[in-house]
């Protein structure tokens, strides 16, 4: 049972009821795993439809440490498949051979995946993450369970393709999927509309330079053309009311990318241009809270998107 002083905690971080319900939930099936430090805890875990998952980067953590781990290795890893080498500390008193484990991409293509964002722009790094959930799972239950990651919950159990997208990307970066998700955006729209004022880009957001998120655009920047990136540095300073967070066009555009993916920076940055663009518009006193945020604000923090969001 929890405590007084871990339930107001729990509170604390959660955005809603149902948030803190989940969260409970997560704590308690994993909280051991983290030496039962709340805010670690939740980080690292999340909870689809009642069942609680554990972020695939944690599992390997949490794995690692514990002290009849021997290694954890990688032994191929390339486009079209990841094979994984593990053995337990018990183990190498007997000379139990190494256990290994394969996830290649025909198994990605034959459960569906591949045509999933995910797996289309960064199908190596997916082929390790699942990879790495099955050899945990499989030579380590008595360490994590019966734990799946998050992306593996959501391939089962979520059909909106842009909820799933919003938690697979969360969680194969290692951070909390997001909670408030995007409702699934009608297939067709009325022949007829009044003229109205465009809605924010949900969350994640997409950029109409490259067709992609933040989070995918920071893990392809290296590889990325300078044209793009270019692009990118102009459209993320329109984005960020016209703020420039490097002279150099590469480095702007990590930086605010990284800032971006965050949820709570994202929504906030779309609030504050919903204000500006509505008839109520921003006053110059938020104006500058805004720039100043975008530059040196915490990018997880939802207090000023609450403040903003309470003037209208």
């Amino acid at each position: 049972m929890l405590n007084q002083n871990q339930l107001q905690t729990i509170q604390n971080l959660s955005r809603n009821q149902r948030d803190c319900e989940d969260n409970i939930k997560a704590y308690l099936t994993y909280g051991h795993n983290f030496q039962y430090n709340i805010a670690v805890t939740l980080a690292n875990t999340y909870v689809i439809q009642g069942k609680p998952s554990l972020n695939g980067t944690a599992m390997l953590g949490v794995v690692r440490q514990h002290h009849d781990c021997g290694y954890v290795r990688v032994i191929e890893w390339t486009d079209e498949y990841c094979t994984m080498g593990t053995r337990r500390r018990s183990e190498m008193d007997f000379d139990i051979p190494e256990h290994t484990f394969t996830f290649t991409k025909k198994d990605a293509a034959d459960r569906g995946l591949l045509s999933q964002r995910a797996w289309k722009t960064m199908c190596k790094f997916m082929l390790k993450m699942r990879c790495t959930s099955l050899l945990c799972r499989s030579v380590y239950p008595d360490v994590i369970g019966q734990a799946y990651s998050p992306d593996e919950l959501a391939e089962n159990m979520i059909k909106d393709e842009s909820e799933r997208d919003a938690i697979v990307f969360a969680s194969t970066e290692g951070t909390r999927p997001p909670k408030e998700l995007p409702a699934p955006q009608p297939t067709q729209q009325p022949t007829q509309q009044p003229t109205q004022q465009p809605a924010p880009n949900p969350y994640p957001r997409q950029f109409e330079s490259t067709k992609t998120t933040a989070a995918e655009i920071l893990m392809n920047l290296d590889n990325t053309d300078d044209d793009v990136i270019s692009a990118l540095a102009q459209e993320t300073k329109v984005y960020l009311f016209d703020v420039q967070l490097n002279d150099e066009a590469k480095e702007h555009v990590k930086q605010a990318c990284t800032k971006i993916k965050q949820k709570a920076f994202q929504c906030t940055v779309d609030e504050a241009r919903k204000t500006a663009n509505s008839t109520l518009g921003l006053d110059p006193v938020t104006y500058d809270k805004v720039r100043e945020y975008i530059v040196f604000g915490d990018p997880t923090s939802w207090k000023l998107h609450d403040e903003i969001k309470s003037m209208r």
